[in-house]
Parts: structure tokens; sequence; C-alpha cells
């Protein structure tokens, strides 16, 4: 029987659950965006492709702190509204039970606002513009604890509010949260 040379795969693959979820979200984005943000579906215009914004997603990766270890912001794609606007998608999607308890929940309020505040500074630079574009932020929780087990329901969402307070400031992002089981 001959041998392989091949080396095994890397332990980063281990860890990477979510590249069947990214998969997924890019082929049936008008679906998935149906189902987890329907009130964001009903205002894009989807006689527009779609754009898939994985360099520039990288790139706000790289600005982050890498010393922190794999962070995931999933998807970033850009839509045209029917307002004719554009506006950016930033969807990042959390799998099995990674966040538990409040403070990880906060850490992960954390990482959203994170990336769309690095996300809003780089597109803003870019197009030499005086304010960010419009940004929506998604959050999608895979095998977490699910606030309604009803099974032919749409998936529970509600949103989450990441504060930030130190004397006389506040700093306040809320952003939906859509919770799903595998």
């Amino acid at each position: 029987m001959p041998t392989s040379n091949a080396s095994p795969p890397a332990a980063a693959s281990a860890d990477d659950h979510d590249s069947p979820w990214k998969e997924a979200l890019e082929l049936y984005f008008p679906q998935a965006l149906a189902l987890l943000a329907p009130a964001l579906h009903a205002i894009i215009d989807w006689s527009v492709a779609p754009v898939f914004l994985d360099k520039e997603l990288q790139a706000v990766k790289r600005a982050s702190a890498p010393a922190q270890g794999r962070r995931y912001a999933d998807k970033l794609v850009q839509v045209r509204l029917l307002s004719g606007d554009k506006a950016l998608l930033l969807i990042h999607v959390e799998i099995q039970g990674r966040l538990s308890g409040s403070q990880a929940l906060r850490e992960f309020g954390w990482r959203m606002l994170e990336y769309r505040v690095l996300i809003c500074q780089r597109e803003r630079r870019r197009h030499k513009a005086q304010l960010p574009p419009q940004v929506y932020s998604l959050g999608v929780l895979i095998d977490q604890p699910v606030h309604d087990g009803h099974g032919s329901e749409p998936p529970p969402a509600h949103t989450y509010t990441y504060q930030d307070q130190f004397l006389d400031q506040q700093t306040q992002f809320t952003f939906p949260i859509v919770e799903l089981e595998r």
C-alpha cells in the first residue's frame, strides 16, 4: 500500500468550526438574512449582488490586537439598499457555547463594537468621507442557551447592549443577536 507524505491537518483547522457557517452565509446570503434579520432583508435591493469584502475584513482583523488569539468577525458584506444608499453588514458568528457567563457576553459585545469602529474608521479614510458608512452589526450565536425553544418558530432575536462607563463618560452599543440551535 502506498504511503502518503502529506502532513495531518493543522491543529488550527480543528478550531475552525465556523468556516462552514461562513460559506453557508455567502452561498445563501439572501435566505440567511430573511431568516436572521427580516427587517434588514426587506430594505436591501436584491437586484444588486452583495459584495463580500473578505480582504477588507482581514485588514480590520489585523488592525485589532493580534496578541489576544484568534478572533472571529465572519462576514463583511456591502449591499445596496432600496433607498439607493450603500451599507456594510458585519455578521459575527459565535459557535458552540463559547459565551458562557456574563463576562463572555460582555467580551463578545466589545468585539462587536471594536470591529464596527475599525470598519467605520477604515471605510471613512478609504473614501475620504467626513462620516463613516452605514454599518449594521449582527451577532449570531449557535448552540448557545436559547431563550425560546419552539422549533417551528423563527429563531429568537433580541439585542445586547455593551456598556462601559467611567465617571461622566459612557459608551453604549446595542446590536441584535439571533440564537440558533444546530
